[in-house]
């Protein structure tokens, strides 16, 4: 679950940044520099004290966009599906929305220049798929994502906080179906 509205601002911004005559590439380096692991901070934060403000306290936001709740009590599993329920759909939009065809070629795009920031940063990024294998493969276990090729085992909790800062992963930035959805 990731903010639909820093969905619609970055989603935006790239097709307005289409009419550019400027080369892909480019268009779409600039695009993935504005992403900002604040925005996806900001927003898990907007999502605990909505379920702080529905009665459950104790729930916290993570540094990469989660939040995390206490153990609820049995009785009350019920009312917190529910208020999570709604509390996302406040923050980060409709639940059952469907990411366009239109929106994953530019998440494809967007995942590219993560490739190229984090190469840049010195990670091997693995091999680029085609926008078609990709597309094939959105939304299932297979899909591809730049940061999926990081050699997570051996980076420390610092060094991968670092690294989500300087080269954030798009898949953060929008609200996508999942293989486990």
């Amino acid at each position: 679950m990731r903010n639909y509205w820093a969905t619609a601002l970055v989603l935006g911004s790239l097709v307005a940044l289409q009419g550019c005559a400027s080369e892909p590439s480019t268009r779409w380096d600039e695009a993935y520099a504005e992403l900002s692991l604040d925005t996806v901070q900001e927003t898990a934060q907007r999502a605990a004290d909505c379920l702080e403000e529905a009665g459950f306290p104790g729930v916290t936001a993570t540094w990469d966009g989660g939040v995390v709740s206490p153990v609820i009590p049995d009785d009350q599993v019920e009312a917190f599906k529910a208020a999570r329920k709604t509390c996302n759909d406040q923050v980060f939009g409709a639940s059952d929305r469907m990411i366009s065809d239109e929106s994953k070629t530019q998440l494809y795009h967007l995942q590219v220049a993560s490739s190229k920031c984090l190469e840049g940063e010195g990670y091997p990024a693995g091999s680029v798929p085609t926008l078609q294998t990709y597309l094939d493969s959105f939304g299932t276990a297979t899909q591809w994502s730049a940061v999926s090729a990081l050699p997570v085992e051996t980076i420390s909790e610092a060094d991968y906080k670092k690294i989500a800062r300087e080269c954030p992963d798009p898949g953060w930035f929008v609200d996508l179906p999942t293989a486990t959805n």
